[in-house]
């Protein structure tokens, strides 16, 4: 897989390559600055708005926790009161036949009783308390009037458990408020009871039992902030809520994440049907209570989402920048390397502009410059190699000229010889004046190029003195066009076709030798047509030992065919069409000029 994604990113261009590195350095690092930008803002404000809230709920929780623990602290002041001891201990009090010292008495021990509850919650709690005492008969004393039966039912489920001792404090939670005078105003009550023990003998003499109107707890915990959501629930129901509604609930309704976990904390509580919240809570001291506030999640998040916001529209506009710019640069990169790519690709030599508009300064400039300089070397060493070609073929041809085949030389003198002896003097004339012709075309220093009449002279001349050599039957047919007479060509570039064409077909003396050629023009050049009826040759042969020993000179077909292309350039030259026994065609295109 990997080696997939090597092979397939070494296979991009570079522009692509430059973009993808971009991202890779510019922008994945800027989104994970962004991400963690946002996401470290978002938990400090979290953090700051649970460490506010938690001062709140701690100063709360002190003021909880006296009410909690002054009504736990009443259970050991009854406890060890001697008096209310006294009172649930001696039934007499409550009989109906009391006497008048009776009564008094009585009359005190109320009175006392009132004194006492009254001091604790003036001196302890400025709260509205609900006391009552209890013994095994029922109902001894209470704060509250008992307008109804329905205290009593409520209060037997105490009665029917007086033989169940506890000596620990019991915390009843929630629970409706069994003071049907005050069912309206005060629905709901928390509740403690502690049994009362002798300590003497360690027995059961009676109930005590407080309770305190969740509203007054509910003023605790909201203060003077009716609008905030707080609740004091234990892990299974709520306790208090700033609601009636909410109150006796569990908790389940509330929270759909239980978190409550040590003293302190906070969870995001994700409701189903609305937004999220932050619970932050705090544990009530010494009891299984905790005081929850819930603050709407967006409240507080929303000023870092609109802050996101903006850093998003930044964040994008500075991609968008920075992609930009990357494709400008990675463009201005890519482009001029792409155009240099494509200029060496189909770099001709021939096309060459020698003057430099190389603008760039940079390391692509260099290149440019490099590649610039590379062509003009190449440029010049190629002149200079086609100036050191051209002087090579013209010191090689000035060297075939000034070496005339000695056989050939000798022959036509011996010859020229015989002839005087027979007194065949015109022949010997004719002889000679031909080979001076040749010889003065060869001594002639003017210039590599004549004129396509004088080269067609040399070779009736040449053709001349193989005739009264030999007496070879040949028979030379040309057709030159009039505007072509004048045409220049290197000398001896026909005499080579001629001779081989000679050559070929004397090997049967008997037959008679017809040399044709035509010189004409077509739409763009000079074509030449050299045709013989000759025995035919295989093309790789013509330069064969054989032949050269009676040629007029050593010049080849091939170096006629380089010296063509040297002078008029590559797309220049001869052609050769041989058949064995039907003849050869050699055609030469020139360009008209």
């Amino acid at each position: 897989m990997l080696s997939k994604s090597i092979n397939r990113l070494n296979s991009m261009n570079l522009i692509s390559k430059l973009v993808i590195s971009f991202i890779i350095i510019i922008v994945l690092p800027l989104t994970i600055v962004y991400s963690y930008s946002y996401n470290t803002i978002k938990n400090l404000m979290i953090d700051n708005t649970y460490n506010d809230t938690l001062k709140s709920l701690v100063i709360i929780t002190k003021d909880l926790d006296n009410v909690f623990n002054n009504m736990a602290f009443t259970c050991v002041y009854v406890n060890y009161d001697y008096n209310i001891k006294k009172f649930l201990i001696d039934k007499s009090i409550n009989s109906q036949t009391l006497g008048p010292d009776e009564k008094m008495k009585f009359l005190e021990n109320l009175n006392y009783l009132n004194r006492f509850f009254n001091n604790i919650v003036n001196t302890n709690f400025n709260h509205k308390l609900y006391f009552t005492l209890l013994d095994s008969e029922g109902i001894r004393f209470t704060n509250w009037e008992q307008s109804l039966s329905n205290e009593n039912i409520y209060l037997d489920q105490y009665l029917k458990d007086f033989n169940i001792s506890n000596y620990n404090i019991q915390w009843d939670n929630i629970e409706g408020s069994y003071i049907n005078s005050e069912k309206i105003s005060y629905p709901y009550v928390i509740t403690l009871k502690k049994d009362l023990f002798d300590t003497g003998n360690n027995k059961k003499y009676g109930v005590y039992i407080v309770s305190i109107p969740e509203n007054e707890i509910r003023s605790i915990m909201l203060g003077n902030d009716t609008k905030v959501k707080r609740f004091i629930v234990n892990e299974e129901v709520i306790i208090s809520a700033y609601k009636d509604k909410f109150v006796g609930k569990s908790i389940d309704q509330i929270f759909t994440n239980k978190m409550l976990k040590g003293d302190k904390g906070y969870f995001i509580n994700t409701n189903q049907s609305g937004p999220k919240d932050l619970v932050v809570y705090s544990k009530v001291f010494n009891t299984d209570y905790y005081l929850v506030e819930m603050k709407s999640y967006d409240m507080f998040i929303s000023p870092v989402n609109q802050q996101r916001d903006k850093l998003l529209f930044i964040y994008f506009i500075c991609v968008l920048i920075f992609t930009l710019a990357a494709g400008i640069i990675s463009k201005g990169i890519s482009t001029p390397l792409k155009e240099l790519a494509e200029e060496m690709k189909n770099f001709d030599i021939n096309n060459y502009n020698s003057v430099s508009n190389i603008m760039r300064k940079d390391e692509i400039g260099s290149l440019q410059k490099s590649f610039f300089r590379m062509k003009t070397d190449i440029k010049n060493l190629m002149g200079e190699n086609i100036e050191k070609e051209r002087k090579k073929r013209a010191a090689e041809l000035e060297m075939l000229q000034a070496q005339i085949s000695p056989h050939f030389l000798f022959n036509t003198l011996n010859s020229i010889r015989w002839a005087a002896i027979n007194n065949n003097n015109e022949k010997a004339a004719n002889m000679v004046l031909s080979l001076v012709k040749l010889l003065r075309m060869i001594i002639n220093k003017d210039g590599e190029l004549i004129t396509m009449e004088n080269e067609i002279d040399n070779v009736n001349n040449y053709i001349s003195i193989l005739q009264m050599r030999h007496s070879i039957n040949i028979n030379l047919e040309v057709r030159l066009e009039e505007d072509l007479k004048d045409y220049r060509i290197p000398r001896l570039l026909l005499q080579p076709i001629v001779e081989n064409s000679i050559m070929h077909g004397a090997e049967d003396e008997r037959i008679q030798i017809n040399i044709k050629i035509y010189v004409k023009k077509t739409e763009s050049e000079c074509l030449i047509l050299i045709e013989d009826n000759g025995n035919g040759f295989d093309t790789e042969k013509v330069n064969s030992n054989k032949l050269k020993k009676n040629k007029f000179s050593g010049i080849g077909l091939s170096n006629v065919n380089e010296r063509i292309k040297l002078n008029f350039g590559e797309g220049y030259g001869l052609q050769i069409n041989s058949e064995i026994n039907k003849g050869t065609t050699v055609s030469i295109n020139l360009p008209l000029k």
